[in-house]
């Protein structure tokens, strides 16, 4: 899901290249309690690579909806809680 997701965010400087991994480094929480950032590894082909930033949140469908007809390059991935509610992460 993230190659997918980098790729189509116009700050991705390696939409050009092949991409051969991604791998999260480390993560934090976001004080806000909800959110946490992850540093991000992207591997190409060519053996090259680089690092991002990506701050992460997950949301219910209610507010998922809401971003998602606004802006749907903003969603990641959509996911099942355990309790069968779906959430979406941003």
């Amino acid at each position: 899901m993230l190659p997918r997701f980098l790729s189509s965010q116009r700050w991705f400087s390696g939409k050009a290249e092949k991409l051969a991994s991604t791998r999260v480094l480390d993560w934090g929480e976001i004080a806000d309690g909800t959110s946490i950032f992850c540093a991000i590894e992207v591997v190409f082909e060519s053996g090259r690579t680089e690092e991002y930033v990506v701050p992460l949140s997950i949301e219910d469908l209610a507010a998922a909806k809401v971003i998602t007809e606004k802006h749907p390059e903003a969603i990641v991935t959509t996911v099942v809680t355990e309790d069968g509610d779906m959430a979406t992460t941003l």
